[in-house]
């Protein structure tokens, strides 16, 4: 009778806590952060996430040759002829601890180079 009395009792605290903790885990592991050139070659596709809005409004890439782009972001996940291209990752506290599937959604940054002057033209993320 004890136990389920803790189990009538524990069982709503536990969804409580589950349902406040993930967000704000959620929130601290995975927040905007300023693009900063060694946390980026550093860092994992998840930081990455965390860098590419700011790398992204700022505008910095734009104008740029590949040696500058090489020596602010590092190789590229995967290089053709006039794209480059950089991997980053968003997911979730609970999703990530538990190893689950869907944990990770997986997007791509694109840099493409002008074919004449070799400079960045545009940049832009795709899923």
């Amino acid at each position: 009778m004890r136990a389920s009395k803790w189990l009538f009792l524990g069982s709503p605290i536990l969804i409580v806590a589950c349902c406040i903790g993930v967000p704000i885990g959620n929130h601290l592991l995975y927040s905007r952060l300023s693009f900063e050139k060694e946390q980026w070659r550093t860092g994992d596709a998840r930081q990455r996430a965390r860098m590419v809005s700011d790398l992204l409004g700022s505008g910095a890439l734009v104008g740029k040759s590949r040696a500058e782009v090489f020596a602010l972001l590092g190789p590229p996940d995967r290089e053709g002829a006039s794209l480059w291209e950089y991997d980053y990752s968003y997911g979730d506290l609970l999703g990530n601890t538990l190893d689950l599937p869907f944990a990770d959604w997986r997007y791509t940054m694109w840099i493409a180079f002008d074919e004449v002057a070799g400079l960045v033209r545009v940049v832009d993320t795709r899923d």
